[in-house]
């Protein structure tokens, strides 16, 4: 059965919310291999609704509009008919320059996409946004409630190294590219670990939703 947000919990109204939506919105947040994607899925299994910014961006990178401004700022990125982007992060992770540039031309197609991934779903009750720079990027007033998810700094460094085949110089220059896992957690109104056994996330996801969420 779907889900919705608890009336006490809903701070915003329609005109103030992301995006304008009519429905509660949930941030979901964390640090680079702190475990958030493994949240959204297990929040899907919840039956409730997840839009994804990484997958956005994924889909803009497909857009004529960036496809052309690679071709025209960055030509070294453009393989064939593909965008190389592991070249793409490595020049973004050394250049902050050329990355805000990069953003800059990215980030207004955001709104779009998320719209056209709202209105797939069927009216739903509640929307979750899975973005990893929610924070960041100042968004907090634009969010009913806003969880983290969170593991140390080392396990972090640690999770980032392994998955991705980097130094621990790579890892510790993508980290920095965020805001410490510590200042996430005291801006969100809740913080989930998933710094244990990876089977005690699940549980306490169940048990933070039976309390925020009731049946429609």
């Amino acid at each position: 059965m779907p889900k919705r947000l608890k009336k006490e919990l809903i701070k915003l109204t329609a005109k103030d919310r992301l995006h304008q939506l009519a429905v509660p919105v949930i941030g979901l947040t964390g640090g680079i291999a702190t475990g958030k994607s493994t949240a959204s899925k297990i929040l899907q299994s919840f039956n409730l609704s997840i839009i994804c910014a990484d997958q956005l961006v994924k889909k803009v990178y497909q857009t004529e509009q960036t496809r052309n401004y690679l071709e025209e700022n960055l030509p070294s990125v453009i393989n064939g008919q593909k965008i190389d982007f592991a070249k793409l992060r490595l020049i973004a992770f050394n250049h902050p320059q050329t990355l805000q540039k990069l953003e800059d031309a990215i980030y207004p197609q955001m709104g779009r996409q998320f719209r056209l991934e709202y209105q797939a779903i069927n009216t739903p009750p509640l929307i979750i946004y899975d973005v990893p720079l929610l924070f960041e990027k100042g968004l907090t007033p634009l969010f009913d409630l806003t969880i983290c998810i969170y593991t140390t700094y080392q396990q972090q460094l640690e999770r980032l190294m392994e998955r991705d085949s980097i130094s621990k110089q790579q890892a510790e220059q993508m980290l920095a590219r965020q805001d410490r896992i510590e200042k996430k957690c005291q801006l969100a109104d809740y913080a989930i670990d998933n710094g244990r056994d990876p089977a005690e996330l699940r549980p306490q996801l169940e048990e933070l939703f039976s309390q925020i969420t009731e049946d429609c």
